[in-house]
């Protein structure tokens, strides 16, 4: 009985040959769409975690505690070199850079902008992260005995 089922439903599908052939089309095409669209996500996915750890806080960040809930600089790790010796002993760590990050305001006269702060040792960060690929104008000059700022928009 399964089998006449079989046999009737097969010739029907051919009996128009033209709305089988686009139904099967749409349904190929929805399946690349959709397919597609989830490669893409996954995608940008994955760069956005990678950026996070390139430029953020890494794979871990090791603060002091009560600074996520203020940001305020009050709030820093007070013994770095410490941290930094403890860091540099473990076989497991493989890089690391010291950073001192904030929230802050960026004003003039008449304009105001949030901004983020970012306190860091250019030599390290030159070699743990490649920031001369983001500028898009200026420059990123590692010099040692003097103090530099860089702004960025889209870093």
């Amino acid at each position: 009985m399964f089998n006449s089922y079989l046999k009737i439903a097969y010739l029907n599908l051919w009996r128009r040959k033209s709305r089988t052939i686009l139904v099967i089309g749409m349904i190929a095409f929805g399946l690349m769409s959709m397919i597609f669209s989830q490669g893409l996500y996954d995608g940008m996915i994955v760069q956005m975690i990678s950026d996070q750890m390139r430029t953020g806080s890494g794979e871990i960040m090791i603060s002091q505690e009560g600074y996520h809930k203020s940001n305020l600089l009050s709030d820093h790790i007070s013994e770095v070199k410490s941290v930094e010796d403890v860091l540099t002993r473990n076989s497991k760590v493989s890089h690391f850079v010291s950073r001192l990050k904030c929230e802050g305001v960026i004003s003039s006269a008449k304009y105001a902008q949030s901004a983020i702060i970012i306190g860091i040792d250019a030599q390290e960060e030159d070699a743990f992260i490649n920031y001369k690929e983001a500028i898009v104008a200026g420059e990123f000059k590692v010099d040692s005995g003097k103090n530099r700022v860089m702004l960025g928009k889209y870093l």
